[in-house]
């Protein structure tokens, strides 16, 4: 993300918002299709894996949530955003370098 997005003091127009909540509604569907099939056809690694996405999914929603109830800025949306993609890169290389 650039320093711009980072230190962006706006928040979120009503434009803005009606498609957060059109992007929100897809963005759930896939996330829950993508889990159930780690799930379903995942070996251990991979349940292990969906469930801490479905944890990161929650952060995710409450970070957007944040945003559309205008508490914090599109900085701050943008910089909780990247730490919770960190998190999830993370999580994913220790998952997949465990045994």
């Amino acid at each position: 993300m650039t320093v711009e997005q980072l230190s962006d003091t706006s928040k979120a127009t009503p434009e803005e918002k009606v498609a957060m909540q059109k992007n929100r509604s897809i963005w759930v569907a896939d996330a829950a299709k993508w889990t159930q099939s780690l799930r379903q056809y995942g070996g251990p690694k991979d349940y292990d894996l969906a469930s801490f996405y479905v944890k990161m999914l929650e952060k995710s929603d409450e970070n957007l949530l944040s945003l559309y109830s205008s508490r914090i800025t599109w900085g701050e949306f943008n910089a909780r955003r990247r730490q919770i993609g960190t998190e999830m890169s993370e999580k994913n290389d220790e998952i997949s370098r465990a045994q």
